[in-house]
This record gives C-alpha cells, sequence and structure tokens, in this order.
C-alpha cells in the first residue's frame, strides 16, 4: 500500500490596498487582490479630510471608487481608513479589508489655472489676472493674452 499526501494552501491574508486621487472629488483604491462586496455603505470608508459621498463597490476587481466632497484644493492627498463594522469588502477565500487599514491617497490631480480678472473691453488694459491651485514650473508664461 502507498501514501500519500495532499497539501492545501489556505488564503489567511487580509487584501491591502493603495489610493490615488484621479480628480478633484475622485480617489480611487487599488487592491493588490480582486475584493468583492455586497453593500455601498459610505460608512465602511472615512476620510480625514473631506466627506465619503458615494462608493461604487467591487464586484470581483481589484479596484473601488470613492466620490468625495468637501475636498477642494488640488494638492490635498487625504487618508482613506477602512472600518470593519461598517462595511464587507472581502477577497475570494473571505478574507476582509483589515479594519483601520489605511492608505495616503497621492495627488493625481491635474492643476487649474483661473481667470480672476478677465478684461472686459478692447481697452490698453492687457493684464488679466490668473490664480492657480498648485505650483506652476517656471515653464509656464503669459505672453499676449495667450499661454505658451
Amino acid at each position: 500500500s502507498s501514501n500519500s499526501t495532499t497539501s492545501l494552501d489556505v488564503d489567511q491574508a487580509t487584501p491591502t490596498f493603495t489610493a490615488v486621487r484621479s480628480g478633484l472629488n475622485t480617489i480611487v483604491l487599488t487592491f493588490n487582490e480582486a475584493v468583492s462586496s455586497s453593500d455601498t455603505a459610505t460608512a465602511a470608508w472615512t476620510l480625514d479630510s473631506g466627506t465619503v459621498s458615494s462608493v461604487t463597490q467591487p464586484s470581483s476587481s481589484t479596484s473601488l471608487t470613492i466620490t468625495t466632497s468637501g475636498i477642494t484644493t488640488t494638492t490635498a492627498t487625504p487618508v482613506v481608513t477602512y472600518v470593519a463594522a461598517s462595511g464587507t469588502v472581502l477577497d475570494a477565500a473571505g478574507n476582509e479589508v483589515a479594519n483601520g487599514a489605511n492608505a495616503t491617497a497621492t495627488d493625481g490631480v491635474a492643476p487649474t489655472l483661473a481667470e480672476v480678472t478677465p478684461i472686459s473691453a478692447l481697452t490698453n488694459d492687457n493684464t488679466p489676472d490668473y490664480t492657480h491651485q498648485q505650483h506652476l514650473s517656471s515653464d509656464l508664461y503669459i505672453h499676449s493674452n495667450s499661454m505658451l
């Protein structure tokens, strides 16, 4: 008679995530493995600045999108934290994202430039005022009312 041994690997690792601000009111979380969620509880996610308005729940996906409000600058990098008591984000083996797991959202939002004082009529005043919400490089020049 022969003996055989079967080995079984059990996934006990909790999913982890990173965060990127892809728009003024959008944060995309990327998980290290596919996750799913059976609820749409915004309370499962908190921010250290701003508010979670809605969450696009994943279904066997590695990404989740959070819509925010109250974050007004393009350079903000809020910390996103998971609250296990309020959500159910699980991998295929049933492991939930760890309570209190967090990631600082990196800045992926393009800077904005807005005209503050437009030239309203054709006059000799050709000096409109502009404001921006992010440091601009020295490569940006305003010349003859055109951006170069």
